[in-house]
């Protein structure tokens, strides 16, 4: 069934916003396209911050902060109490949610509306408290500071919103569930010691909080040191076309980076040489491979191993005739077997055989020889170790001659020596959590060791509560959970990133900014960020394929200024977006925004367009043509007027 939400309309009053009432319900149905005009300053961050509260509950939490709270209060007058209802439509059910403010109080009391009746708190209708929660409603309840939000993992989960949308959290509910079950069986189950079940489980637990906090911070890490990474590819080509217009320097950089990536090709080459004979013990001291070759000899001094297995024997006795042809009694069968035991076996045999042949291969006459070809190898690495750092500091000298007297050449090329340097201590900070050591023991940083230890750990406890088929089904089904989301993520995502791509092109044809994937934000190809118009293009192009991708789902879209740092060639493209984005589309504007995006709007559009204009009494012209129009309501401090002619001849950016 299609979950389907539309805002009707919504009331405020001893708010910062001037009192006001708005509908945006028609004879049948809604509005499908509503714009409304307010001035900056009249309070229009103010009606999307209580729109957003509304939706999401957020000053419902514990937490909420006073100041907040107080931001939406009325900045003049004694008003100490205010009032915001939001109508909804949830599945053609009317809900209501009302905020009601203590301004001396500095709180907020929600009551939520349902046809079963009111209910003190935040309640979203069931099936839709998923898309009602801060996280969510900040993606179709859209402006300009989400648009670059989109871009940066630290304000932003796009991924997770794209996980909300297709219903992937079911999953991970499956799982927890699982484990639950698995949690119950031990308590259940029990086991004969209490004190070693509950010691059991307590290092249970310690590991699972150790293995998730190495498991956060190793992929914030990562997505850290992807976002460094392509950062500084972007600043190489940025340097490197700055040097297209000087054959020469360019050509000068170019021969010390193929040097300097030579001679570290070959650097790493030698070292694993190096690792490689390390491994040999011979090769580490000459008493090493003095003492093993002695024990070749040995081997051959005692004639060891023997000619014959002890299977001959053991098999001999079993037959009736000796090999020499005399018949074989019972008291010399059981000779035959006593003495096989002084025999070593095929498989002794065969090893035995196999050791002196390697030891004979690996360490010739002159035992020196193995540690003399570390020894070789050794210096080659040193050699190669400084002509790597010689090729490196050769290209930095080069980097900087050509950059010399250029601030922008300069610039770029001091922002490389950071990335690099702070790529190098990412990449060293990484290189704790892939540690194999087992010195630590609990506490260990080793992700592999942390996933073994809590397996033998979870294994340890279902031994004592005889839950180890239990332990073994739920791996089972875990690892399949955890395939099938990782499958699922990775295919919405390519999908949704081609989809997205593929519209930033028809927005932008001449323009070269795409999405390389999403990830908590979305990642950009070869750059960190756009211009405010380029950004707020891709985050349209992205919502528009996040909004359409599935029936499964039925939202409004409100945008805050929707056209305004877009140039106005692109304005056109937006308008022509607009109508498909949502089945319900409201925007909030100013009065430059209409020039190509309304008239664009008007014509892409097929149904009736709801135009708003909402100000501030003060202005007695404006004021007395509001009345005229005969489609103004007034409140105390505000006046709304529903009226085309008026929208669009309004020309007050800024309140006065």
């Amino acid at each position: 069934m299609t979950l389907t939400l539309r805002i009707e309309g919504w009331q405020a009053r001893g708010l910062r916003c001037p009192d006001h009432q708005v509908d945006l319900s028609l004879a049948e149905g809604i509005y499908p396209i509503s714009l409304i005009q307010m001035p900056n300053g009249t309070g229009k961050t103010t009606t999307l911050r209580l729109l957003r509260a509304a939706l999401s509950g957020s000053l419902d939490r514990d937490g909420a902060a006073r100041d907040d709270i107080e931001a939406l209060a009325r900045r003049r007058g004694m008003e100490s109490e205010g009032e915001f209802r939001l109508r909804l439509r949830c599945n053609d059910q009317p809900v209501t949610i009302t905020l009601r403010f203590d301004f001396d109080r500095g709180e907020v009391k929600y009551l939520t509306t349902l046809p079963s009746g009111q209910k003190p708190g935040f309640h979203p209708p069931a099936g839709f408290e998923r898309f009602l929660r801060p996280e969510f409603v900040e993606f179709f309840l859209f402006d300009g500071e989400l648009a670059e939000h989109l871009l940066s993992a630290r304000h932003t989960d796009a991924q997770t919103a794209i996980e909300d949308l297709f219903y992937l959290g079911t999953f991970a509910k499956i799982h927890g569930r699982v484990e639950d079950f698995w949690k119950e069986e031990i308590e259940r189950r029990g086991a004969s010691e209490k004190k070693g079940l509950i010691r059991r489980q307590n290092r249970v637990h310690k590991l699972e909080l150790r293995l998730r906090q190495m498991e956060e911070e190793q992929r914030d890490l990562q997505q850290e040191l992807a976002s460094v990474i392509a950062r500084q590819a972007d600043r190489e080509e940025r340097f490197q076309d700055a040097l297209a217009q000087r054959e020469d320097d360019q050509r000068r950089v170019q021969e010390a980076v193929t040097e300097a990536r030579q001679t570290e090709a070959e650097l790493g080459e030698v070292s694993r040489s190096v690792l490689e004979r390390m491994r040999h013990p011979q090769s580490l001291a000459v008493s090493f491979a003095r003492k093993i070759r002695q024990l070749k000899l040995s081997f051959d001094r005692v004639k060891l191993p023997e000619s014959a297995a002890r299977e001959f024997f053991e098999e001999l006795a079993e037959e009736p005739d000796c090999v020499c042809g005399r018949p074989l009694d019972t008291e010399t069968r059981e000779k035959l077997r006593q003495r096989a035991r002084h025999y070593f076996g095929s498989e002794e045999v065969a090893m035995l055989n196999s050791m002196k042949t390697a030891i004979a291969d690996q360490i010739p006459s002159e035992e020196d020889e193995p540690s003399q070809e570390l020894d070789a190898l050794l210096n080659t690495l040193k050699q190669a170790r400084a002509a790597a750092d010689r090729a490196k500091t050769q290209l930095d000298v080069v980097r900087v001659d050509v950059a010399s007297g250029d601030p922008a050449r300069e610039a770029t090329l001091e922002e490389i020596k950071e990335l690099t340097a702070h790529r190098r201590e990412l990449e060293r900070d990484l290189q704790k959590y892939e540690d194999t050591s087992t010195s630590a023991g609990d506490e260990s940083t080793g992700i592999q060791v942390l996933r073994r230890r809590l397996e033998h750990a979870e294994n340890d406890l279902a031994e004592i509560t005889d839950t180890l088929n239990l332990k073994t089904k739920k791996e089972v089904l875990v690892n399949l959970l955890e395939t099938i989301v990782t499958r699922a993520r990775e295919n919405l995502g390519a999908g949704i990133c081609a989809d997205t791509n593929e519209r930033i092109h028809r927005l932008m044809p001449e323009n070269r900014i795409r999405i390389r994937e999403i990830d908590r934000c979305l990642r950009l190809e070869g750059q960190e960020g756009g211009s405010a118009g380029e950004t707020l293009c891709v985050a349209y192009a992205f919502l528009s394929t996040l909004f359409n991708r599935t029936e499964q789902y039925d939202l409004p879209f409100v945008v805050d200024s929707p056209a305004n740092p877009i140039d106005l060639a692109i304005r056109t493209q937006i308008a022509d977006l607009v109508p498909r984005l949502s089945h319900q589309f409201i925007a909030f504007t100013i009065s430059s925004e209409r020039e190509r995006f309304v008239d664009v709007l008007e014509r892409k559009a097929q149904e009736e367009i709801l135009y708003l204009t909402l100000f501030r009494k003060g202005p007695g012209d404006l004021e007395g043509t509001a009345r005229e129009t005969g489609r103004c309501e007034e409140s105390l401090d505000g006046m709304l007027v529903a009226d085309r002619d008026f929208f669009r001849s309004f020309q007050l950016d800024t309140e006065e």
